[in-house]
């Protein structure tokens, strides 16, 4: 991967922060949560590196005829099972019958059935993981409770928001084609027709249509689709665009209604998709998230946020940022953001509820938050919110002195920055014998801001970087000529670092540059590219995994630390941040 490559990358950190941060990389302009082989199955949790996977699956294929010999005896046996299952079974339910008959009977029965509820973190189970595990949302339908109370329309039928695009079948052929050739991940006909259903749904009940139910069963989902679907429900539309136009509510002419309907139909193909991190977005969005990836000053609360994968998808504060409303506010690492000004997060698109966060200086947001299982409202006074992504600060100690360098994010200045703060801290009156890195609860950035982190502590030559694409193809990226580190270095992780602070963190492991202290980190290992249209919006798709430099698997997975201390994340940097004590001491008994 060349230069030029490398900065057509951008993290979602940088989407996914209130600020500068979205935790999914970004390529080019541009999870899925899941591994996959090239027949879109996911890959088997017993395998912790994708080469292993890769040399399994070509054993297999070598070996055809012994797999059925093998599955024909595992049938047999399993027939045989059965039968004597039966037999002995069949006295037990003539005392269940009995024990009916006669209440007074001790006799008692009984049988329970485990199902995953989406607490799966230290859970793999090859079967269920690709149902429930590869997004805690799938599960749910991606939120059939949740996001029926979520309200996507309402602004454009009433003319208050512009959609800003056409969407015709040309653009349904444009992205279903699009979907079939770089979705890293299933595409369910059912699925995508099921979502579709529920948009249209969705559609009309914000038209405030009682009881309506769709059905698009009898369309064809690669001919056609979208004009078949606009065709069988165009007379329903033009019902309910004549009641409106007369009455007092507001509503935007018919032909725009009708376009507003096909971009629910759009959207339903997009949430078919049961990847939180594939997403449609507008004119307006895609404007919203470039501006969100490239400035420094905004109006806003100061959060770094992600989708959490332990709470069912819940909009979780990585860290507030210090002296910003929210950090002023008391919000902590871990808080769940339930609410925005009343709009439930869960399952909603990052961006909005980035959008929804964000605003003019002095204006107010309220926000509900879940913190340790209870809910409380807080208002919170926009401010202009800078982020600075590098800081550091000399640690003295009986064995001397070493250089701290927390690094909250991978914007686009970050390596510029670093190298500031490494010369600062080597200064030769400083006397610095170790550097200590701190990535805990830094949710990740651009992921080109991460490879040249790690390029600062790996040869020029070395890998540092994998991904995995769609078609099982691997790309490995090099270390860079850049100024190198060269000293004994900690690298403080948490469950709260992410992404680019991920592939950072595997780089340094791997080429054995820092010793990990911490915890494992949060396991997003996906990457997402962002797609142009030619109608001014863009899609965001999911189309590679990263891999550790040694081809270790860190979706859903993460980096495991040498030295594993657990602790809260609200608590870094502050007087009981045993994780920065235990680098301390790491350091000082090299000398």
């Amino acid at each position: 991967m060349n230069d030029e490559n490398l900065e057509q990358n951008v993290s979602e950190e940088q989407e996914n922060s209130e600020q500068v941060s979205s935790n999914e990389e970004i390529q080019d302009n541009g999870e899925t949560e899941g591994n996959y082989d090239n027949n879109g199955q996911p890959w088997p949790m017993s395998f912790t590196k994708y080469d292993d996977y890769l040399q399994s699956e070509n054993k297999n294929k070598k070996s055809k005829i012994g797999l059925v010999h093998i599955i024909v005896f595992v049938f047999v046996i399993i027939a045989l099972f059965a039968l004597f299952f039966f037999l002995g079974l069949k006295p037990m339910l003539d005392k269940i019958k009995q024990s009916e008959d006669n209440p007074s009977s001790k006799v008692s029965y009984g049988s329970s059935l485990y199902v995953v509820t989406g607490k799966f973190i230290d859970q793999w189970n090859p079967i269920d993981w690709y149902t429930l595990e590869r997004n805690p949302l799938s599960y749910k339908s991606f939120g059939d409770e949740i996001l029926d109370e979520i309200y996507l329309y309402s602004d454009y039928i009433s003319g208050k928001d512009k959609l800003g695009f056409k969407s015709d079948q040309l653009f349904w052929d444009v992205n279903y084609t699009l979907i079939r050739k770089v979705f890293l991940g299933s595409v369910s006909e059912i699925d995508i027709k099921k979502s579709v259903e529920r948009e249209i749904n969705r559609f009309f009940k914000e038209l405030d249509v009682k009881d309506f139910k769709s059905d698009v069963s009898d369309c064809n989902i690669e001919k056609g689709f979208l004009k078949s679907v606009i065709s069988k429900y165009e007379p329903k539309i033009q019902e309910v665009f004549d009641k409106k136009k007369t009455s007092a509510k507001k509503i935007v002419s018919f032909d725009e209604l009708e376009n507003i309907f096909s971009y629910a139909v759009m959207t339903g193909l997009y949430f078919g998709l049961n990847d939180p991190y594939s997403t449609l977005m507008t004119n307006s969005e895609y404007s919203d998230m470039m501006s969100n990836l490239n400035e420094d000053t905004f109006g806003g609360i100061g959060v770094y946020i992600e989708k959490s994968q332990a709470s069912d998808s819940q909009l979780t504060i990585v860290e507030p940022v210090d002296g910003t409303p929210a950090f002023r506010a008391g919000l902590l690492p871990g808080d769940v953001i339930y609410e925005i000004d009343g709009m439930k997060t869960q399952g909603v698109d990052i961006m909005v509820s980035v959008s929804k966060m964000r605003g003019p200086k002095g204006s107010d947001v309220k926000l509900k938050i879940l913190r340790d299982h209870k809910y409380f409202d807080v208002t919170i006074r926009r401010d202009d919110i800078k982020i600075t992504s590098v800081s550091h600060k000399i640690i003295k100690s009986d064995k001397g002195n070493f250089g701290y360098i927390r690094v909250r994010s991978f914007a686009s200045e970050t390596a510029e920055e670093f190298d500031t703060a490494v010369a600062e801290i080597k200064k030769p009156s400083n006397n610095i014998k170790g550097l200590i890195v701190d990535v805990r609860n830094n949710g990740g950035g651009y992921l080109v801001a991460g490879l040249e982190l790690s390029s600062r502590f790996a040869e020029k030559g070395k890998v540092i970087h994998k991904e995995v694409d769609h078609d099982d193809k691997i790309l490995s990226c090099y270390s860079l000529n850049r100024p190198k580190v060269n000293m004994p270095s900690v690298l403080l992780v948490n469950r709260l670092s992410a992404s680019s602070s991920e592939i950072f963190a595997g780089a340094l492991k791997d080429n054995n540059s820092a010793i990990l202290i911490g915890e494992r980190t949060f396991g997003k290992g996906s990457v997402q590219q962002v797609f142009e249209q030619d109608n001014g919006c863009a899609v965001k798709l999911t189309i590679a995994h990263f891999l550790s430099p040694n081809g270790s698997i860190i979706h859903k997975r993460g980096i495991k630390p040498d030295i594993n201390i657990e602790m809260k994340p609200r608590l870094v940097g502050k007087k009981d941040d045993i994780q920065l004590q235990k680098a301390i001491d790491e350091l000082s008994s090299k000398f």
